[in-house]
């Protein structure tokens, strides 16, 4: 797993943490590597005999988008998994990564600080990834449930995304996921 800020002192901050909690006996004992640097230039080649797993968080779906087309073009040929946690432009992120033909391994929705986001567990090549589905333009394992909260965090999130488009300047782009969230919508209610 690798960690990457292009902060000195976050780096840092995480790289004592991960030793305090995950120590390392030798190198090869390592699970994880920080790096300090531009996500677009995380060393992935340095590992080609590694599976990699890359955890974007916390920036929007456009950065996102961008960080994993940058690094998916600059490792052909590396089996890179990524796990994301964009905070907003969602529906712009799924259809590119569609377009790019990744598969969906896992995703889910994720409640913290009154906040909800989408995280997930996305493959292009590797995992057999013939198994997973390809990824839905507005979500469907985030829609099925399997506790009441679940289903709250599901239809709160339903509700906050309807708002959303529905604030949005009308237009044909808006009218079509507004439609699809609200059949969502009805279907958790039911």
């Amino acid at each position: 797993m690798h960690f990457v800020d292009i902060v000195p002192d976050i780096i840092e901050s995480l790289q004592n943490t991960l030793e305090k909690h995950f120590p390392i006996n030798d190198r090869s004992d390592r699970h994880w590597t920080t790096h300090c640097t531009d996500t677009k230039q995380l060393p992935l080649k340095n590992y080609a005999d590694q599976r990699h797993l890359v955890v974007i968080a916390g920036v929007g779906g456009d950065l996102t988008t961008e960080l994993v087309e940058q690094l998916t073009q600059a490792n052909k040929g590396l089996s890179i998994d990524f796990l994301l946690c964009p905070v907003r432009h969602l529906l712009e992120l799924r259809t590119r990564l569609a377009e790019l033909e990744f598969k969906m391994v896992k995703e889910s929705l994720v409640e913290e600080n009154r906040r909800i986001y989408e995280v997930m567990l996305i493959s292009q090549s590797g995992r057999h990834t013939s198994d997973y589905p390809a990824i839905s333009h507005i979500g469907e394992q985030i829609w099925h449930y399997d506790s009441e909260e679940e289903k709250r965090i599901a239809l709160r999130y339903a509700n906050q995304t309807i708002k959303y488009y529905e604030n949005k300047n009308k237009s044909a782009q808006a009218d079509e996921p507004l439609k699809h969230f609200k059949q969502i919508k009805t279907r958790l209610c039911s």
